[in-house]
C-alpha cells in the first residue's frame, strides 16, 4: 500500500513553493464566496510560515491577521493589499463576464 500524504499539509507544500498556485488558490476561494477565501488566505499565512513569520514580514501585527483571516471578519483595503503584497499576489479588478456586454 502506498503510503497516504496529509491533504493539508500537500496543500500548504505546494503553495509555499508555487506563487502562481497561490494566485490561483485565492482568486478559486474569492468566486465562492468571502469566507471561503478568508479560510484560503490563512492556508496561505501557514504555507508562508504561520502568523508570527508572515506578521513580521508584512508588517501587520499578529493578532490582527488572525482577526482579519478569521470567518465573518472584514479586513480593510489596505491591509488586506499589504497582506497579498506578503504573500507574492495582487488584488486586480477585471470585468465582470456579462452577456449584456457582448450584444
Amino acid at each position: 500500500m502506498m503510503p497516504v500524504r496529509d491533504y493539508r499539509e500537500n496543500l500548504l507544500e505546494r503553495l509555499r513553493a508555487n506563487p502562481v498556485l497561490v494566485a490561483e488558490y485565492l482568486d478559486a476561494a474569492l468566486e465562492d464566496d468571502i469566507d471561503t477565501f478568508l479560510l484560503a488566505f490563512r492556508d496561505v499565512i501557514d504555507a508562508l510560515g504561520g502568523g508570527t513569520q508572515f506578521s513580521e514580514q508584512s508588517g501587520i501585527r499578529r493578532e490582527s491577521i488572525y482577526k482579519m483571516f478569521k470567518i465573518g471578519a472584514n479586513p480593510t483595503l489596505k491591509t488586506l493589499k499589504r497582506a497579498l503584497e506578503n504573500a507574492n499576489v495582487r488584488l486586480k479588478i477585471v470585468p465582470k463576464e456579462d452577456d449584456r456586454l457582448t450584444a
